[in-house]
Parts: structure tokens; sequence; C-alpha cells
């Protein structure tokens, strides 16, 4: 178990979206102010947030479209979304203090100036092109079947199978442009996601969950016969199961289209099953195996010394110790204990496999 911001972001972007569709069904001012503070919230939470400000702005027109208010009340709409845009600026201030300073890219001073500086450096690493793990193949760039496989593969099956089930319900009954908030966020989101070239982790489209879940949760309403309940029962048990299986271990959770969790390393690793997370265990399996020192290849940045783990530093990624001192060779490894994180193993941050 880790504690990242990817939740938070995740259910930020999506308290966003609903509580602009809130007032897009009864516009007061209050309801814009809370969108305003939970929009800017979602913007310190993390960048890729800043994709709800065009989302927000097509959701609009889609919502005028449907009312035919596209050609009366557009300067009225326009406004409120300039203000939505203000009050969020606002609460980034806030969260950082309100602080003043300059502003990395312009010769002057403004708010917040650590956040714009971290946008300017998120910008600077938008082409990046780092190295990737997929179905065992290491490559650098993006790939768009990435996030496909990790969709398939890492989102529960009655999940997927719930949500698919409720998108079609939600969209037949009331059509597509008056759930357009529903489908048209989760959509452009993953979108984007396919079209990345960072390819490290299902965590990237992690927002696309909170909708998912609200996808699922139509189909089980929906539910009238008793057949349909009982498949909707067992669809709920399933999940409940999936999760308590896996407890305590959820970022090694693969589902069974990929072969469970015992079959992830050959499918996805870094930060999907591999985030350095397992040094405590490894403490534990020394000590009570009576293991004095071992080979370690540790994918993490955590200094193993903290756990009280003796080790002699073998090729890894990042590295440790000195590279020419290290005693390992592939063909003729020393007799001893070796513990290899698995996305060293299977070399998912070498250029060339050691």
């Amino acid at each position: 178990r880790l504690v990242t911001p990817d939740v938070g972001q995740s259910s930020l972007i999506f308290l966003s979206v609903y509580t602009w569709w809130r007032y897009l069904q009864k516009s007061a001012w209050p309801r814009l102010l809370l969108v305003g503070v939970v929009l800017g919230l979602a913007q310190t939470a993390g960048f890729p947030a800043l994709i709800l400000y065009p989302i927000l702005f097509l959701v609009t027109v889609a919502h005028l479209y449907q009312r035919q208010q596209l050609r009366t009340r557009p300067w009225f709409w326009l406004l409120r979304l300039v203000v939505l845009g203000f009050l969020s600026l606002l609460t980034i201030w806030a969260v950082y203090g309100f602080v003043w300073g300059p502003l990395p890219w312009l010769n002057l001073s403004g708010p917040a100036p650590y956040h714009w500086a971290e946008f300017q450096d998120l910008l600077a690493r938008l082409d990046r092109q780092d190295l990737a793990y997929l179905n065992g193949e290491v490559y650098r760039g993006g790939k768009v079947a990435f996030f496909v496989v990790a969709l398939l593969f890492k989102t529960p099956l009655p999940l997927l199978l719930l949500a698919s089930v409720g998108l079609f319900i939600l969209l037949r009954r009331r059509g597509w442009r008056a759930e357009v908030a529903l489908w048209l966020v989760p959509a452009v989101y993953y979108a984007t996601s396919l079209t990345s070239s960072l390819n490290i982790g299902y965590r990237h489209i992690l927002p696309m969950l909170p909708f998912l879940y609200v996808w699922g949760g139509a189909a089980v309403l929906a539910a009238k016969q008793r057949w349909q309940k009982v498949v909707g029962l067992a669809l709920l048990g399933w999940l409940i199961m999936a999760s308590g299986g896996i407890y305590p271990y959820y970022l090694t959770y693969f589902n069974e289209l990929a072969g469970g969790p015992r079959n992830g390393l050959n499918h996805l690793v870094v930060s999907d099953l591999d985030w350095g997370q397992d040094l405590p265990g490894l403490s534990e399996y020394v000590a009570q195996n009576g293991i004095g020192e071992v080979y370690l290849s540790y994918f993490g940045t955590t200094p193993p010394e903290q756990f009280g783990i003796r080790y002699r530093p073998i090729p890894a990624w990042p590295p440790r110790g000195i590279p020419e001192q290290w005693p390992f060779h592939p063909d003729y490894p020393l007799p001893g204990t070796y513990a290899i994180s698995a996305a060293n193993l299977v070399g998912a941050r070498f250029e060339e496999n050691p």
C-alpha cells in the first residue's frame, strides 16, 4: 500500500465535473463558488486536471445545445466560465499561501510562482521519451496499446461489465446529449492518455474510475427482473471478493483476463506491480531466514539501510554503489541470496539488459 496523490486528484476531477453539472441544472452563485474552489483544488492536486477547462466548456456547449439556448444565452454562460476560471485561480493562490513572486517564463511577478514553475517543468517534460514496459517488451515513448492493456488488465472485470451495461442504459434511456458530463469527460481523458508519450502506469487513467462507478451503479439500479438482480448481485460479490482477495497488496492487482497477479509481470510492471514498496517485506524475510547479506537490485530510492538490510549492490535502476565494483556477472553469478525488484528483473528501466 502506498500513499500517492493519484486518488485525491481523481476524486477532485470527478467532483469538479459533478459540481459543474449541478450548477448547469440550477445556476446559483453559491454553487458556482463551490465549483471554482473544487476546480482550483483539482489543479493543485495534479496538472492532468488542466484538461477540465476545455472539457467543462464542451459540457456547457452540449448542455446549451440540448436546451436550445446556444444562440440565446451564450454570453451569460461565457461570463460564468470566465468567473469559474478566476475562482479556480484564486483557489490555487490560496493553497500556496497567497505567495507573490517572479513567474518563471515572464519578466514580472505574480501569484503562486511555485505552481507555475512546476507547470513550466511539466511543459519541458511533455516530449520526454521515457523507457516503458508492455507485454515483455521494453521500448521508448508511448504506445496506444499500453493504456488499452492497462484498462483491460488492471480494472476488475465485474466493474468493466457493470460499467459497460450501465453506460449503455444511460445513453439509451436519456440520449447521449443528456448524459454528456458522464461520458465526455472519461472519453476525452482516455483519448489523451492513449496518445501520451509517458507509459508509466495505470494510475494515469485513475480519473476515469469514478465515472465507471457511476455507470456501474446505474446498471445495478436499472435491474428490475429477478435474473437481472441475481446477475447484478453476483457481479458485486465478485468485485468484493476480488478486492478482498488481494488485500493488502492492492498495487499488484491484475484481473482474470491478465491471468491474475502472478501473471502481471508479463504485462505491466512500473507502478503497476513494482514501485519499490517491498523493502519491509525483504527485511522480514532476511530476518526470518537468518540471511546476513543479500545481493540487491532494488527499484526505488529509499535507502535499504533504513530497514536494517545488509546488501551488496548489483545492476539496478536507480543504480547504487559504483557500477565498476558490482560483484555481478549474469553468466557467472556468485553464490548467495539475490533480491531483485520485478522492474529490474524484466529490465524495464535498462537501455540494455544487464
